[in-house]
Formats: structure tokens, C-alpha cells, sequence
């Protein structure tokens, strides 16, 4: 399979339907984790910050999971890493939700775009998170936001 340019890529009609879908995939999945954030027990487990870059929220980053969006030589990607840590403190259920809603919106359906070589999962890394927290006071591309916990 021959590699297109990041030019060719912006121009591509089926590079472009597939960047949308996978934009479209990705604001479903941060839609659908922020419904099920709330069902999370502790008020840490029920923050996040979201990174705002050009307009557009493209990084997601709580205690248990990270979720962004990048270009790949002008082919969109969505990125995440569960904290494997979290399943002691939450069980089960509520541990794979979240994988669960992920592939949910990324899975190929038929008379869709097949968006499944689109996503990539990475090892998640606590630093971060916390790097996102401490930029939430210097930098407006960074908010932060704790849920209430649902009853």
C-alpha cells in the first residue's frame, strides 16, 4: 500500500469522509464517558480536563482514561489509555465501560466508513493527567471539571 503525502491526504474525498467519521466517533465517545463519569465514586475519579486546541477539543484526560485526536500524515486518529489501576477501586462494570463505549463508536457497521484502523490504545501514564491539572491554572487551552456523582 503506497503512502500518500499530508497534501494529497487534505485532498483525498475518502481521507476526508474518513477524518469526519472519526472526528464524529470521537465526540460521541467523550458524549457518552461524560454520561457515565458520574457513576464514578470518588470526586477524583469524576474529574477531568479537556484541552482545547484551534477551537476544537481534541484531548481528554481523567484519573481513568486518556482520550485524544491527532492527524497522522493528515489522516485523523483517535488515541487512547485506559489506567489499569482504577478496576480495584470501581470493579468490573464500570472499569470496561469505558473500553466498552470506545469501541462501541470506533467499530465497523455496515453502509458506515470502517474507522477501526483509525485507533490506536497506549500505555497510560499518571504524569500526564497531572501535568493537565497543574496547566489548568496558567493555560485557558486547559479546563478542568468535576461531575457530580449521580445517585
Amino acid at each position: 500500500m503506497e503512502q500518500i503525502t499530508f497534501a494529497e491526504a487534505q485532498k483525498d474525498p475518502a481521507v476526508i469522509a474518513k477524518n469526519e467519521a472519526v472526528m464524529a466517533a470521537y465526540n460521541a465517545i467523550i458524549k457518552e464517558v461524560k454520561e457515565l463519569i458520574p457513576q464514578y465514586p470518588t470526586e477524583q475519579l469524576r474529574t477531568y480536563v479537556e484541552r482545547t486546541v484551534g477551537g476544537c477539543t481534541n484531548v481528554f484526560l481523567s484519573p481513568i482514561v486518556a482520550i485524544s485526536t491527532d492527524d497522522l500524515f493528515g489522516e485523523r486518529v483517535i488515541s487512547f489509555a485506559k489506567n489499569f489501576e482504577i478496576k480495584s477501586h470501581v470493579g468490573f462494570q464500570l472499569d470496561t465501560a469505558l473500553i466498552r463505549c470506545i469501541y462501541k463508536h470506533t467499530n465497523a457497521h455496515p453502509n458506515q466508513i470502517n474507522i477501526e484502523d483509525r485507533l490506536e490504545e497506549y500505555i497510560y501514564e499518571w504524569s500526564v493527567y497531572e501535568k493537565s491539572l497543574n496547566a489548568c491554572k496558567v493555560n485557558n487551552e486547559f479546563k478542568k471539571t468535576i461531575l457530580e456523582e449521580a445517585f
